[in-house]
C-alpha cells in the first residue's frame, strides 16, 4: 500500500513540473498543441499547460530589423533606389491577435510590401531630381503610412503629386515629426499595417535615395556627350570669327575657313599658294606680336588652292660643289683610317719578330752607343699629327 502511495506521489511531481511553465522577464511564450499554434501567449510569470499535451515556445522582446531596398521610376522616367530598414517589435498587447498566427517571414514580406504600394504611388509625380532633394519628406512620408492611425496626407485628402510638397514644409514636416515621436506612448493610436501583423513599429530609417547604375552611367554618358558639343560650337565660333578677319583681307568664304582652320590647328597639313599674300604673313597677323608685313595691294586678288593627299613633292635643295682634298694628305690622314708608310713598315716588323721562334739566349756583348733617334718633322696636313 505504501508502494502506491508513493508511486502516486511521484506521477503527481512529474505532472506538475510537465505543466509548469515559467516565463523569465523581457519574454513571452507561444503555448503550442502537438506543435501548433493555439493563440495562447504567455506573459512573464509561472503559468500552467497540459502536460505532456502542450509546450511552450519561448520568444524574447528583441527589436527586429526588415532591410528595405525597393526602386520607382520618376516622371522623366528615372529609376531611383530607395534603401533603408524598418525596425518592429511584437506589441504586447495585439500578441493573442494575429502576430501568434504568422510567421516572421510573413511580418517582413508584409512591411516590405506595405513601402513599395506607398512609393508606387508617389512615383512619377516628380522629376528624378526632386526625389533626391525630397530625402527627409519621403522618410517622415512612410514613417506617418506604417505607424499613424490616419496620416496627416489622408487627414487632408492629398493626392499623391501633393504628398510628398506637403511634407517638405517646414511647419508640415515638425508637426509630423512630433506626433511620431509621440507615437509609441499613445497605445490607441495603431496603425492599420500594425494591427493587421500584431506588431510595434518602432521607425522606418532611409539610409539612401539614389539613381540605379544603369541610370547613372546613362546620366554621366549624356553629360560627356552635352559637354563635347558645347566645346565643339566654342572651336566653330572660333573659326568663324578669325575666318571673317581673313575675308577682310581679300579672300573668298572657303579660303577663310581653311586659313582660319590652320591657324587654329585644327586641319590637317595643307599647301597654300595665295597670289599676293603670302600665308605666314597672314598666320603672323594673330601671333601676340606680328611682324611689320608689307600692305597688301588693293588691286591684287587671292587664290587659295588646297593640294590634296599626298603633298605635292618639293625640290631637292641644290648640293654643294665638292672641295677638293690634297692626295698627299689623304694619304697620310689619319682620321681616314689611313696610317702613313713608315708605321706601316713597323708594325709588320714587330709581327714578323713575335712569329720568330726565340734564340737561346747569348752572352752579353758589350753594348754599342746607339744614335739618337731621328724625330720626324714632317705633320699631315688634314690631321695636324707627326708623321
Amino acid at each position: 500500500m505504501l508502494c502506491i502511495w508513493i508511486g502516486l506521489a511521484v506521477l503527481v511531481v512529474i505532472l506538475a513540473i510537465r505543466a509548469t511553465v515559467i516565463v523569465p522577464t523581457v519574454h513571452y511564450a507561444l503555448v503550442l498543441r502537438f506543435q501548433r499554434r493555439i493563440g495562447r501567449v504567455l506573459n512573464e510569470g509561472v503559468h500552467f499547460v497540459l502536460p505532456f499535451i502542450d509546450t511552450a515556445k519561448l520568444f524574447r522582446y528583441e527589436i527586429e530589423t526588415t532591410p528595405v531596398a525597393e526602386s520607382f521610376f520618376s516622371e522623366d522616367n528615372l529609376e531611383i533606389i530607395i534603401s533603408g530598414a524598418v525596425q518592429w517589435k511584437p506589441d504586447r498587447a495585439l500578441l493573442c491577435g494575429t502576430f501568434v498566427e504568422m510567421g516572421e517571414k510573413t511580418i517582413t514580406e508584409g512591411l516590405v510590401a506595405t513601402i513599395k504600394s506607398e512609393l508606387g504611388v508617389i512615383a512619377g509625380t516628380k522629376p528624378g531630381d526632386a526625389f533626391i532633394k525630397s530625402r527627409e519628406a519621403i522618410q517622415i512620408l512612410i514613417n506617418c503610412t506604417l505607424r499613424m492611425q490616419e496620416p496627416f496626407h489622408f487627414t487632408h485628402r492629398l493626392p499623391p503629386s501633393e504628398r510628398v510638397k506637403f511634407y517638405e514644409d517646414v511647419e508640415n514636416g515638425n508637426d509630423a515629426r512630433d506626433h511620431l515621436r509621440k507615437e509609441q506612448y499613445m497605445r490607441e493610436n495603431t496603425s492599420d499595417v500594425e494591427r493587421k501583423y500584431g506588431i510595434d513599429i518602432l521607425s522606418f530609417e532611409l539610409s539612401d535615395v539614389d539613381f540605379s547604375p544603369a541610370t547613372k552611367k546613362s546620366l554621366e554618358l549624356k553629360k560627356q556627350t552635352a559637354e563635347k558639343l558645347k566645346a565643339d560650337e566654342l572651336e566653330v565660333e572660333k573659326i568663324e570669327d578669325v575666318a571673317k578677319r581673313f575675308k577682310a583681307l581679300g579672300l573668298d568664304s572657303q579660303a577663310a575657313i581653311n586659313a582660319a582652320e590652320v591657324v587654329l590647328d585644327q586641319a590637317e597639313k595643307k599647301i597654300f599658294s595665295v597670289e599676293g599674300i603670302n600665308l605666314d604673313k597672314l598666320i603672323g597677323l594673330f601671333r601676340p606680336n606680328p611682324p611689320q608685313a608689307s600692305p597688301v595691294p588693293p588691286a591684287a586678288t587671292a587664290a587659295v588652292v588646297v593640294a590634296p593627299s599626298p603633298l605635292t613633292p618639293i625640290a631637292p635643295a641644290p648640293s654643294l660643289p665638292a672641295v677638293p682634298v690634297p692626295v698627299s694628305a689623304a694619304k697620310h690622314c689619319f682620321r681616314k683610317r689611313k696610317v702613313c708608310k713608315t708605321s706601316q713598315k713597323q708594325k709588320a716588323k714587330k709581327r714578323a719578330n713575335k712569329r720568330r721562334p726565340r734564340k737561346s739566349p747569348k752572352k752579353a756583348s758589350p753594348r754599342k752607343p746607339q744614335k739618337a733617334k731621328r724625330i720626324s718633322k714632317r705633320f699631315c696636313k688634314t690631321c695636324k699629327r707627326r708623321i
